[in-house]
């Protein structure tokens, strides 16, 4: 590129060589002035200049200064040559021969600098956001490559969608964004409708990187639209909600920082299934999707990101899985898991081990295989134990009470290879709840222990459907807190012991299918609170002081069982079958 010249000691101006008509006025004013030659006022100190011949831009090889406009335009930061580009062509030297020089005005000189500085500011700025840091982890944010300087620079919403879909592609499948309808991109319509006019600027900080905030809302949208949101119990759907903080959305608890970290949406009739996008609550502690109609798999992202995840509740529902491996990663946060009534198949993955502050399980009526006992050594805090009704097996471990101290209800109905039920039962003191029986193969044999009489918390107890033989031991009826006995359907035989009356606390009394005989005693005249009795399948009588008791509602026997009071008290549900 040829450059013009430029004298130290002359004024700053412009030289303008044209065929063009030019203002006489000026010509005359100026005909009789000295004109350099160009290779006099040569400054080798002088800036490097731009050539532009139709919109054909020549950058200098040392420093990157903006073309401004019109054609074949040379200019430094002192001097502006305008030639016709009919005398001059690209890499030509400008002829000084036939230049005329004029003044420029002050206004002139300053817009020319503005336009100048204007120019450089802008490329300077494309420069600097280029480089910038494409992520910022401490502040759970994610750097935006080459966004607009705002909202309004997309010329169309279908550009700021195709925009947004291309950020979002990091945190949801990239093909979820080829369905309009797909729950992802109903999401994005969603934030953009809700947001306007100030989208850009509610998406991104001042550092130009998206706000952890939208994608927490992102990844509610998302769940609400995957999971029939706009059905749920109740009427009022996140989707209508949008002029407030998703924290103040229904069904949504959140902390002091405006996380979100507890979803309560059970029994909401949610269909459908769950998105990986729930990953994204990274900071959720309990997420509980009980007794629902939802389906499929359950999103691996809650495992690997929501680290701080206590509690999981996906109890009745239609899930069909089989638990991940990577529930391990929750390691010792995780304190509560529900999978009760699910088609859950597999068995019990070995990083369950890994679960060592697990205090509740209930995998109740699932399909998961597997032997529970060689599991609950490894979780010491251990309150909750539901595993009936499931295909899980083992051998009652004799030393349970040492393994988890601090158990409270235990529910082992239809466990496999427990073939009696030990002395060493009365030895869980801090029982609550226990469950045997309904087991289909191998059913329990043996005894009622006496040791039973140690359960003193003890309030709800069943052994059903079972090859238990014997008497119904006395030492029962220190049981006083029980308020539900259930021993249907075994192989149990003589009278029911007097001390039956101490337990005052009963409510629910169910004695069927076996072959009890004589009468109930008259001290069961104590059980004030008695709300059910159920007697059939055995050679009992029903003394008068039975149906007395206030609260009785329901009381069912075989009508060939003695009940001279039944009669008189039809009207309260007494009835024989």
């Amino acid at each position: 590129m040829e450059e013009s010249g430029r004298d130290d000691n002359a004024q700053s101006d412009i030289t303008l060589e044209s065929s063009r008509t030019v203002n006489h006025e000026v010509l005359d004013r100026q005909a009789n002035e000295e004109i350099p030659e160009a290779d006099e006022v040569q400054d080798t100190n002088a800036p490097p200049l731009i050539h532009i011949h139709d919109a054909t831009v020549v950058e200098s090889q040392t420093q990157d200064i903006p073309a401004l406009m019109g054609n074949s335009i040379m200019y430094s930061v002192n001097n502006l040559i305008v030639q016709d580009p009919l005398e001059c062509s690209n890499n030509m030297e400008v002829p000084h021969t036939s230049s005329r020089r004029i003044s420029l005005n002050w206004y002139q000189r300053i817009l020319v600098i503005f336009i100048a500085l204007t120019s450089m500011v802008v490329i300077g700025t494309m420069i600097l956001r280029g480089k910038r840091s494409s992520s910022d982890e401490k502040n759970n944010n994610i750097h935006l490559q080459n966004i607009p300087p705002s909202g309004s620079s997309f010329k169309s919403e279908k550009e700021l969608l195709l925009h947004l879909h291309s950020i979002f592609s990091e945190f949801s499948s990239p093909m979820s964004f080829l369905n309009s309808d797909s729950p992802q991109s109903q999401a994005i319509f969603w934030l953009v409708q809700e947001q306007e006019p100030n989208l850009y600027l509610w998406f991104v900080d001042q550092d130009d990187s998206i706000t952890s905030r939208v994608l927490q809302r992102y990844a509610l949208i998302v769940l609400s639209y995957a999971c029939s949101g706009d059905k749920w119990r109740g009427g009022k759907t996140w989707m209508t909600q949008g002029e407030i903080h998703e924290c103040d959305w229904t069904f949504v608890n959140c902390n002091d920082d405006m996380q979100v970290t507890h979803l309560r949406l059970d029994n909401l009739y949610m269909t459908g299934s769950l998105p990986e996008e729930i990953g994204l609550l990274s900071n959720m502690k309990r997420f509980d999707v009980a007794l629902n109609r939802l389906e499929g798999s359950f999103p691996l992202s809650v495992f690997h990101k929501c680290h701080k995840l206590i509690s999981l509740s996906l109890a009745s529902n239609n899930f069909a899985f089989s638990i991940p491996t990577e529930i391990g990663l929750l390691g010792s946060t995780l304190r509560h898991l529900s999978l009760f009534m699910n088609p859950i198949t597999g068995s019990l993955p070995q990083e369950l081990k890994l679960l060592t502050s697990l205090e509740y399980l209930d995998l109740t009526l699932t399909q998961v295989e597997g032997d529970i006992f060689e599991f609950v050594s490894y979780w010491p805090n251990l309150n909750d134990l539901y595993v009936g009704k499931s295909k899980l097996h083992g051998s009652f471990p004799t030393n349970l009470h040492h393994q988890v101290k601090k158990l409270s209800n235990l529910d082992l109905r239809n466990v496999k290879g427990i073939l009696s039920i030990p002395t060493t039962i009365g030895l869980l003191t801090n029982l609550l709840s226990l469950r045997f029986g309904d087991t289909l193969e191998a059913s329990i044999t043996g005894t009622l222990p006496s040791q039973l009489a140690n359960l003193r918390n003890l309030q709800t107890l069943f052994v059903q459907k079972t090859d238990i033989t014997g008497s119904l031991p006395t030492e029962i009826g220190s049981l006083q807190k029980l308020q539900v006995l259930i021993l249907n359907n075994n192989k149990l035989f003589g009278s029911i012991p007097t001390e039956l009356g101490n337990m005052t606390n009963m409510k629910q009394l169910i004695l069927t299918f076996n072959d009890f005989s004589s009468y109930l005693p008259s001290t069961m005249s104590k059980l004030q609170k008695l709300v059910s009795l159920e007697i059939q399948g055995n050679n009992l009588n029903v003394p008068d002081e039975i149906c007395d008791l206030p609260n009785l509602q329901n009381l069912l026997r075989f009508c060939a069982q003695e009940c001279t009071c039944c009669s008189k008290q039809s009207s309260r549900g007494f009835q024989c079958v």
